[in-house]
């Protein structure tokens, strides 16, 4: 689901939220890069345990994305990139990373 939202500054920016209910595989499709398009990633899980946040940017997604098909297609040539996304390894660095939000 993508929102238009306004930052405490003034600045309107783009957040599209995603969510999983247990770790995996974060599905965003491939599109031009747009500055002004921000992802929050949530793992919800049972409600007994908290939710945790992953923020990136849409050039982040973009980095992450190019980097992880180059390594597939490394091994497996026949890799192709109709399903592009951001695995849970590497959501990581990006946990509660609310600073990458437009201020």
């Amino acid at each position: 689901m993508e929102f238009a939202v306004r930052s405490p500054g003034g600045r309107w920016f783009r957040v599209a939220v995603i969510g999983l209910h247990k770790p995996g595989f974060w599905i965003i499709r491939r599109r031009p890069l747009d500055p002004e398009l921000f992802y929050v990633l949530a793992y919800v899980p049972a409600a007994s345990m908290k939710p945790e946040y992953f923020v990136l940017s849409h050039a982040d997604v973009i980095a992450y994305q190019s980097a992880h098909l180059a390594l597939a297609q490394a091994r497996n040539p026949a890799v192709s990139d109709a399903v592009q996304g951001v695995h849970w390894a590497g959501s990581q660095a990006f946990r509660d990373r609310w600073d990458i939000l437009p201020a």
